[in-house]
């Protein structure tokens, strides 16, 4: 099976249905990891100084989504720009083979920083500020994270079934999985492109 899927859809399902079978327990693990991270995110005292570069950054962010003359294309870049280097770090992670605790600790590093935001959203802002966190943070976080789980298992799965062409195809899914990561990227801007942008102005 040297030659095993450069661009077969077929083939693609087969691999991420068998690693359902065959790695359940990691992709456990990958929830486990996120899920902690938010916990501890939300509940552990932090210092003085991360708090107010995430405060700061959660206020820059409420006043984009609040006043019209802001630029929401900007999120848009930015989310295509920071997927793009988390999926970097995920391929290379997924060639080396044996690092699959590093990508848990990259999981639960994201799941502690959303966990963090959301908890500074609900005290500065109240329920827009839950409301802005749900529907715009965190629906597009929770799609990058199953997409970036899903490229370092995949890319474990992979190397056994196809070693001469593993780079060809593990690049294949890594682009298609960045691919689908945008999709929360593009819900984000769409949401507040079509829907947040729109109502501010008018009210």
């Amino acid at each position: 099976m040297s030659k095993f899927f450069v661009l077969n859809v077929k083939n693609i399902i087969w691999l991420v249905k068998n690693s359902f079978e065959k790695k359940l327990f990691l992709y456990i693990l990958q929830g486990a990891a996120l899920i902690i991270g938010i916990i501890l995110g939300a509940t552990v005292n932090i210092t003085p100084f991360i708090y107010r570069y995430y405060a700061t950054n959660a206020q820059n962010y409420y006043s984009l989504v609040m006043y019209a003359n802001s630029s929401c294309t900007s999120v848009l870049f930015e989310r295509i720009a920071s997927n793009l280097g988390y999926f970097i770090i995920y391929f290379v992670l997924g060639l080396a083979g044996a690092l699959f605790a590093v990508s848990l600790l990259i999981t639960a590093y994201r799941g502690y920083v959303l966990g963090l935001v959301a908890g500074i959203f609900a005290s500065q802002f109240g329920l827009t500020g839950i409301l802005i966190f749900v529907f715009l943070v965190m629906i597009q976080n929770l799609i990058t994270s199953a997409a970036l789980c899903f490229a370092i298992i995949l890319g474990s799965e992979l190397k056994k079934i196809c070693c001469k062409d593993f780079i060809a195809n593990y690049a294949v899914i890594c682009a298609a999985l960045y691919i689908v990561s945008l999709v929360g990227a593009l819900i984000e801007a769409l949401i507040l492109g079509l829907l947040l942008r729109p109502l501010n102005f008018y009210f």
